[in-house]
C-alpha cells in the first residue's frame, strides 16, 4: 500500500540520519602492535562496535597521530624500538587527556606496577578476548568523555567569570563617573536657622497685634 510505502521510507530515512549522527561522533581508538594479525583482529573487533580505528605498528608511527584526533589508545608493551610504556608516557604527558589501555604478552603482574605509574587507564593481557576489549575500551571512551565535558564547562566558568568581572568593572567606571558629575567640589549649601518663638524677629509681629487690640480698662469705662 502507498501509505505502508511511505512510512517505510521515513523510517528508512531516519535509521539513515541516526547512523550519519553515530559515525560522526565515533570515538577515534588509536591501535598500537607490531604483530599485523593482532592488529588486524583488534581492528575488526573494534569497526564492528562503531569504533574509528587508527593503525600503529610503533612509536613511531604511533606519534604521526595528532592527540586532539585520539580518544582512546590501545597500546602493546612490547614495540620494536622504543617501548609500549614510553608510548604511554609520551600520551600521558599530552596536554589534552587520552585514556590509554596497555596490552601485554601474558598476566605478567610485575609490570601492572610500572604501567600504572606511568598513567594507564587499563590494562588487558592476550590473547585478546573481544568482550574484554570492548568493555576496556567503552569505560575508556566514556571517561575521556566526561573528562572532556568537565574541562569544556571549567572553560565557559572561568570565560563568564572574567566577562562578569570585566562588566562590573565598567559599571562601577560609569557610577563613578555619574557621580563626578552630579557633584560639583568646593560648593556648600547654606544652612538657614530656624528662628524660635523666642526671638526678636518673631516678638515683633506679635506686638503689633497687641497694639490694635483694645484694652480692657477701656472697655470697662
Amino acid at each position: 500500500m502507498p501509505g505502508n510505502n511511505n512510512h517505510r521510507d521515513t523510517e528508512n530515512t531516519e535509521i539513515a540520519q541516526r547512523s550519519s549522527r553515530a559515525k560522526l561522533n565515533m570515538p577515534n581508538v588509536l591501535l598500537v602492535d607490531d604483530e599485523p594479525s593482532i592488529r588486524l583482529t583488534m581492528g575488526e573487533f573494534l569497526r564492528r562496535a562503531g569504533y574509528s580505528v587508527l593503525i600503529a605498528a610503533d612509536y613511531d608511527s604511533a606519534m604521526t597521530h595528532k592527540a586532539e584526533d585520539l580518544d582512546v589508545a590501545v597500546v602493546d608493551i612490547n614495540l620494536p624500538g622504543k617501548s609500549g610504556i614510553q608510548l604511554l608516557q609520551q600520551l600521558c604527558n599530552a596536554k589534552i587527556y587520552i585514556p590509554v589501555i596497555m596490552i601485554t604478552g601474558e598476566p605478567n603482574l610485575s609490570v601492572i606496577p610500572e604501567i600504572v605509574r606511568a598513567g594507564a587507564y587499563d590494562f588487558i593481557a592476550k590473547p585478546i578476548i573481544k568482550d574484554v576489549l570492548l568493555n576496556a575500551v567503552a569505560r575508556a571512551a566514556e571517561k575521556k568523555r566526561l573528562t572532556d565535558e568537565k574541562r569544556r564547562l571549567e572553560q565557559e566558568i572561568k570565560r563568564y567569570a572574567e566577562e562578569l568581572e570585566t562588566r562590573v568593572d565598567e559599571r562601577t567606571a560609569e557610577l563613578i563617573e555619574t557621580h563626578k558629575r552630579l557633584v560639583t567640589p568646593g560648593t556648600h549649601r547654606r544652612t538657614r536657622t530656624r528662628r524660635g518663638p523666642g526671638s526678636s524677629r518673631g516678638k515683633e509681629p506679635a506686638r503689633r497685634i497687641a497694639a490694635l487690640l483694645p484694652s480692657p480698662q477701656r472697655e470697662i469705662q
